[in-house]
């Protein structure tokens, strides 16, 4: 969670005269930094999602300069450019293509008249970043607490309180795999004024999210997904990233419960291949992932199907697999066969062995629930 463009405007316009000239929908943009370019050389220097600011000491006669200083910028990934005018760049000689560029690629251009100090505003918008960055560490650490150290809560809670978190209020946890960088799904927040934070652990990242209805969430993945979409377009090698949302919980005490289900739902996500996985969309699995006794689900499986499993193992048949495929089916021969390239015929002799195996009817509506049911415990265990 990084420092908004539209933050540090709002907060120093009025101290230090600044005005917005261009590429206003580009304010949703994060500081890293604070970068003084005056040689367009220099460029090499910038990692991105700097605030540059210029005098244009080097531009001399040269009309083009400024904007092929911005193009240059915009290349580099650059949040924005505040240009100290009227010595050196007059605003009046800021072009309209400048102007136009910059609203194109929604890069914001300010000014300030010449007055003002460019060490002064270096200085206190460096403050703001090194503030910005303890307080993200420290958010950081709490959430990281709150999730996996559950017996605590208590401990980290009014902090979490005082940096407008309060403890009684929806919550959804989602992890994230395989995001080279965060910055473009923070921007996706960013635009929808949702309160957030998120942070790196273990190669994965953790997104808390607060307030955030089922539909809004939908739209943001949307919009985040478009983004990746054309990223993968231009650049092949980008990995597409894979989320996992947890369950939403109502308390800051319970976020732990939502990290837990969102770690499931990834894990969902990569089994079946799917770029997003929502826990409250998984069904039965929500139901299975609340038993604590894991062996229990376990027993259940082995007791249900076992016959049919060391059968399989000493005869090399696919006796599991075809009541898998005739549950899936809801009983039905015919398109069981046709889904295993079999034979009626065979499948009826399989489906006899079957029965006569574990000795349940496979017909009977509660028997066919209990054989689909130790299936979904095989899944969730398997995962």
């Amino acid at each position: 969670m990084s420092y908004l463009l539209s933050e540090f405007y709002s907060s120093s316009k009025e101290i230090y005269k600044i005005r917005l000239m261009a590429g206003e929908k580009g304010l949703i943009n994060d500081i890293t930094w604070v970068y003084l370019a005056e040689d367009i050389e220099n460029a090499d220097f910038l990692r991105g999602n700097e605030l540059v600011i210029t005098t244009g000491l080097s531009a001399g006669t040269k009309i083009s300069w400024l904007y092929e200083l911005i193009r240059e910028l915009i290349y580099r990934k650059c949040s924005g450019l505040l240009i100290n005018t009227d010595k050196y760049i007059l605003v009046k000689n800021i072009s309209r293509e400048v102007i136009e560029l910059c609203n194109s690629e929604n890069f914001p251009l300010f000014i300030m008249p010449w007055e003002i100090h460019i060490s002064d505003i270096m200085q206190d918008y460096c403050n703001k970043i090194f503030m910005d960055k303890y307080l993200e560490n420290t958010l950081s650490k709490l959430f990281y607490n709150i999730i996996f150290d559950s017996q605590n809560v208590k401990n980290y809670i009014p902090l979490l309180n005082s940096n407008g978190y309060p403890t009684e209020s929806s919550y959804y946890a989602a992890k994230i795999t395989n995001i080279s960088s965060p910055l473009k799904l923070q921007n996706c927040i960013n635009l929808l004024s949702i309160k957030y934070h998120i942070f790196l652990k273990n190669n994965y990242y953790i997104l808390i999210l607060k307030e955030c209805p089922k539909k809004l969430l939908n739209n943001l993945m949307k919009n985040y997904f478009e983004i990746v979409d054309n990223e993968i377009t231009s650049n092949s090698s980008i990995l597409r990233p894979q989320i996992g949302i947890g369950e939403k919980v109502s308390s800051l005490s319970k976020l732990y419960f939502s990290y837990s289900t969102a770690s499931y739902a990834l894990k969902v996500a990569k089994a079946s291949n799917k770029d997003c996985v929502y826990f409250d969309d998984l069904g039965i699995f929500r139901i299975l992932s609340s038993v604590s006794n894991k062996e229990l689900l376990q027993n259940i499986y082995f007791e249900m199907l076992d016959p049919i499993i060391d059968y399989d193992r000493k005869n090399n048949t696919q006796l599991l697999k075809t009541l898998k495929v005739y549950l899936d089916f809801d009983g039905s021969i015919q398109e069981t066969a046709n889904f295993l390239y079999n034979h009626r015929n065979t499948i009826n002799y399989r489906m006899k062995k079957i029965h006569d195996l574990l000795k349940k009817d496979l017909t009977s509506t509660e028997d066919k629930f209990n054989l689909r049911m130790a299936f979904y415990i095989k899944e969730y265990m398997r995962l």
